[in-house]
C-alpha cells in the first residue's frame, strides 16, 4: 500500500475514533451501549493510545462529560498534558451524536481489520478468526 493511501486510511481511523468519543461526551447516556461493543484495545495504537486512555476513563464514569472524564483520567493517573483541550476538540469534531452506531461500527471495523491482518501476518489463525467473528456478531447480527 502506498504512502498516500496509508495516510488517508489513518485519518479515516482517527476521525471515526474522535467522532465516537465526541458523541459520548455530547450524549453521555450512550456509553453503556457503546461499551457492549468497543474495548480500549480497539483504538488505533492500542490501550496506551490517547483515545484508548480517554475511552477507558469514560467507561469508568457514571456520566462521562468533559469534566468527569478529566477527573477520572487524573484519578487513574492517566491525565497528560493537553488532554483537557483534546476533550474539547472531540466535542467540536463530532458531526452528530445521534450517529454513534455508525461510529461504533467504523471503529470496530477498523480494529478488526488491523488486528486480523496482524494475526494473519504472524500466522496466528485462531486469533484472526476470533477477531473476525467479533465483527460478524456485532455488525451483522445486532445491526449496528
Amino acid at each position: 500500500m502506498n504512502t498516500p493511501t496509508r495516510q488517508i486510511e489513518a485519518r479515516a481511523h482517527e476521525l471515526a475514533e474522535e467522532s465516537l468519543l465526541g458523541a459520548i461526551l455530547i450524549s453521555p447516556e450512550i456509553i453503556t451501549e457503546v461499551a457492549k461493543t468497543i474495548r480500549p484495545s480497539d483504538f488505533r495504537g492500542g490501550e496506551s493510545s490517547r483515545n484508548a486512555r480517554i475511552y477507558k476513563a469514560m467507561t469508568e464514569c457514571e456520566h462521562p462529560d468533559q469534566i468527569s472524564v478529566a477527573r477520572k483520567l487524573q484519578e487513574l493517573k492517566l491525565l497528560v498534558l493537553h488532554d483537557c483541550a483534546y476533550l474539547r476538540h472531540l466535542v467540536s469534531v463530532c458531526p452528530m451524536s445521534l450517529d454513534y452506531p455508525y461510529y461504533v461500527e467504523a471503529v470496530l471495523k477498523y480494529a478488526v481489520d488491523r488486528n486480523s491482518r496482524y494475526y494473519l501476518d504472524k500466522g496466528e489463525y485462531d486469533k484472526a478468526q476470533d477477531t473476525l467473528s467479533r465483527i460478524k456478531k456485532t455488525v451483522y447480527k445486532d445491526g449496528i
